[in-house]
């Protein structure tokens, strides 16, 4: 009886020690030292954009540890210091799971599309994580984020970090520098633009313009070095829609017309003296197989195209 009696003793013991260690992962108490281990942590994450090194689309764990969040996979890593972190949004989108499977249901008659396309879509959660690197320059880094655990992200990020300074780009205190181009921030006017389709515009912008103006630098707003640029890049985001991937993947050839993702916004660019260079509203959907977040790749392409174009816009396209 004795034994029997240590036993179960034992056994409740390794229990609530189990529930506690499980506990602390959860809402990661500060531990004895007072520094705080890991506030939150996800193995089922996947990265969209807005951090160095990592390949877009590619899954891995996320976590929220003492000074830093730490996005990591077998094959990359990419961090943010939580310093520079300026805000922490979240959002949701609909996605379609089945790869090919989602891609068949299109092509099927409606009604088994439709069937088909709720066993092969889900909710996920957005998470958007927006900060500053080094030289001060804006980044956006979006992660999905399994949908039961995006809120609980959202309130230990709040929770244990203090926003750094809005972001503002510096005066010019000596000569403008040619072949070179800022993209100021994203505004948005008469419309919710939600906050991980502001950052991926914006890094897709400034991916896009890299690439298509190869002979001129572009910089982030607030880079240090930003503030002489010869030219600036303004976009103000006048009407957007939120499509639907599970829909589009759902509904037959219909889908090829339904549930499209689109944003239109303005575009303007003026020179160091502020006087307007191009001037034109631009319009991106997306439609047919594929996440909704990518309209901001599509728009941006529109963008870095039609300045490449212009001869008025004063910039040297790639070579």
């Amino acid at each position: 009886m004795f034994n029997m009696n240590v036993q179960i003793f034992s056994a409740a013991i390794l229990t609530a020690t189990l529930g506690s260690c499980l506990a602390f992962a959860q809402t990661a108490a500060p531990n004895p030292g007072g520094a705080l281990t890991e506030a939150w942590h996800s193995d089922s994450v996947v990265y969209v954009a807005g951090l160095a090194d990592v390949k877009p689309g590619s899954s891995g764990s996320l976590s929220l540890m003492q000074n830093t969040v730490v996005f990591a996979n077998k094959h990359a890593q990419g961090s943010i210091p939580i310093e520079r972190i300026t805000a922490v949004s979240i959002g949701d989108e609909r996605v379609a799971t089945g790869g090919s499977a989602g891609k068949v249901a299109r092509v099927i008659p409606m009604g088994v599309g439709q069937a088909m396309g709720a066993v092969t879509s889900k909710n996920v959660g957005v998470l958007t994580i927006e900060y500053l690197d080094q030289t001060g320059g804006y980044h956006g880094a979006v992660f999905e984020v399994p949908k039961v655990q995006v809120a609980l992200a959202q309130q230990q990020f709040v929770a244990h970090i203090s926003p750094a300074s809005a972001v503002e780009s510096p005066s010019c205190g000596g000569s403008v520098v040619p072949n070179t181009l800022l993209v100021e921030p994203i505004a948005a006017s008469g419309v919710e633009l939600p906050a991980e389709y502001r950052a991926l515009l914006y890094e897709e912008l400034v991916d896009q313009l890299g690439m298509s103006n190869g002979a001129s630098t572009v910089y982030r707003v607030g880079d240090a070095a930003a503030g002489c640029s010869a030219r600036k890049l303004q976009i103000s985001v006048t009407a957007f829609k939120k499509g639907n991937e599970a829909l589009r993947a759902s509904t037959g050839p219909v889908g090829l017309f339904i549930g499209a993702s689109s944003v239109t916004f303005h575009m303007t660019l003026v020179d160091s003296a502020g006087a307007t260079l191009f001037d034109k509203s631009v319009k991106a959907s997306k439609h047919g197989d594929g996440d909704s977040l990518s309209v901001t790749r599509n728009l941006a392409k529109n963008v870095s195209k039609s300045l490449a174009k212009s001869k008025t816009a004063g910039l040297k396209p790639a070579a």
